[in-house]
């Protein structure tokens, strides 16, 4: 699910990172019993689906965080705050539910929010982090218990919180602005903690935002807003504007990050647009009551703030549990604030699968024929689009060049080298380059006509042999042409330019290079 990006020796083939554990922060979304150690047990139903029963998550199965380690080939976290049956030799998990960024000045009796806020969750860390080391290097008897001084640099630190938040405002009353105008701290207090991890030792973070907050029973229910707030999937516009906002301070603080933590490698996953995308479309996804909760009773969602899943009403007299509904499978709200297992797997897939901001988005959002798919198994319409607009921006650069006597601009061809990638991706498996071959290598159009050009690339000391007979050189790399003319015998150290066909030219990383002058003489490179 995760890839090593960019960390690696360069020309090194991509390959999974093996992340030997896993220490996560957050709120009940992620919680795998912190607060039930706390607070007492979640009740049933919750836990029926896979564990079949009660386990101290708030969810009729499994969360997000369980189906990161479980692909992953680690076992599920077992929660800090639970002493019974726990092992840590994988990790930790210091989420709690109804935990928050901001310390809030109530207790969990008062407001249902967790006294474990991000920054007690990091005490509880810092703890851990050092005594679990004493415990191992004296050789006791728990020590395999215990996770490897080296996991603590080696592992993957996961972060989902800040929903409550958000929800902590609004349930005392303020304003929309005033709960915007509090989310630049929450950005300062979350940086804060991620940096003392950092300093800890920490180097992977995978940091979700927060989800649409809008389109969740227990938001609507309990907070009113006009019929014209209300949006076409029947959310709560005002909410869902500031989860956005939030998510929109959140990855302006990951950029932040990513420049002054060097070390760190910071993936932000967009769980919003995807949550979002599956209760808009919850019939399209195989999905029925997007709005309502599973597990619930009464009102409009199918939510009592009185009495939640798995508590106790009277019906003529008699006591009953308020319990699941018939088929957890197909419904995505669990209890009016959490995801149902088969909710929070859709999601999980999608994270996995690429949704979020890659090709596959397009091609599972975009309903197309089979006969429009072609032999790559990618849509041809779109495909077409997308060259008729590659067209006539060349054309638009071609009119440029002519008017702006001045200027050098150059065309690039990415379309036809991405393509090229993706149609044969494993004969480019070697060609791969520190792990981020789109990222590693730089391609150029127009600079230079080139009419054919072979080229071979292995790993670290191979040669990269390119047929060429005349090159151009120019910011200290070598183009090498296909037809006409000599060929440099002199090549600068650091970049040497090959080619699939046609116009399309690739920057290699290379030692040194050295090229002959006659016609079709070889240019042979070194890489480091």
């Amino acid at each position: 699910m995760v890839k090593c990006n960019c960390i690696a020796k360069p020309l090194k083939p991509l390959k999974p990172c093996k992340f030997p554990a896993i220490f996560n922060f957050g709120d009940s979304n992620s919680d795998t019993g912190g607060l039930s150690a706390a607070f007492g047990q979640a009740p049933p139903p919750n836990g029926e689906t896979f564990f079949h029963s009660p386990v101290g998550r708030y969810s009729d199965g499994r969360l997000l965080i369980d189906f990161i380690a479980q692909s992953m080939g680690l076992p599920y976290l077992s929660a800090y705050l639970d002493s019974i049956g726990s092992n840590f030799s994988h990790g930790a998990n210091f989420a709690t539910a109804g935990s928050t960024i901001r310390p809030q000045n109530t207790t969990l009796q008062q407001s249902g929010f967790s006294p474990v806020s991000l920054n007690v969750q990091y005490y509880e860390f810092y703890d851990f982090h050092h005594r679990s080391q004493l415990f191992r290097n004296k050789g006791d008897a728990l020590k395999d218990l215990l996770p490897k001084d080296e996991y603590f640099s080696e592992a993957l630190y996961t972060f989902d919180i800040g929903q409550n938040d958000l929800t902590a405002g609004y349930f005392l009353n303020m304003s929309t602005d005033q709960v915007r105008a509090y989310v630049p701290d929450l950005m300062n207090q979350f940086t804060t903690i991620i940096k003392y991890i950092y300093d800890q030792g920490g180097r992977y973070f995978w940091i979700h935002n927060t989800g649409p907050v809008g389109c969740l029973p227990y938001v609507m229910d309990r907070l009113l807003i006009k019929a014209s707030q209300v949006d076409d999937v029947g959310c709560a516009s005002p909410f869902n504007e500031v989860a956005q906002y939030f998510n929109l301070k959140l990855k302006e603080a990951v950029a932040l990050l990513r420049k002054e933590l060097r070390l760190a490698i910071i993936t932000y996953v967009d769980v919003y647009s995807v949550k979002y995308e599956l209760i808009s479309h919850a019939e399209r996804h195989g999905f029925k009551h997007p709005l309502k909760a599973c597990c619930g009773h009464g009102g409009k969602y199918n939510y009592n703030m009185l009495v939640g899943c798995g508590g106790k009403i009277k019906v003529e007299g008699k006591e009953i549990l308020v319990g699941s509904c018939k088929d957890p499978s197909v419904r995505i709200n669990w209890d009016g604030v959490h995801f149902t297992e088969a909710g929070n797997k859709w999601i999980f897939d999608r994270i996995v699968d690429g949704l979020v901001g890659r090709l596959p988005y397009v091609m599972d959002r975009l309903l197309i024929k089979a006969s429009q798919v072609d032999d790559v198994g990618c849509a041809s319409p779109l495909n077409k689009v997308a060259q008729y607009f590659n067209l006539k921006l060349k054309e638009v650069v071609a009119l440029l060049r002519k008017e702006l006597r001045l200027a050098v601009i150059t065309y690039v061809d990415v379309y036809s080298v991405k393509y090229e990638l993706i149609s044969h991706a494993e004969r480019h498996e070697e060609m791969q380059v520190a792990g981020c071959w789109m990222r590693s290598v730089f391609f150029f159009a127009g600079a230079v006509v080139i009419c054919s050009v072979l080229f071979l690339f292995g790993g670290p000391n191979s040669s990269a042999v390119l047929p060429v007979c005349c090159c151009h050189v120019s910011w200290g790399s070598v183009w090498c042409g296909g037809s006409g003319g000599g060929a440099v015998s002199d090549v600068f150290d650091g970049a040497v330019l090959a080619v699939f066909r046609g116009s399309g030219v690739a920057v290699f990383p290379v030692s040194s290079c050295s090229c002959g002058c006659g016609v079709f003489s070889p240019c042979s490179c070194r890489g480091f």
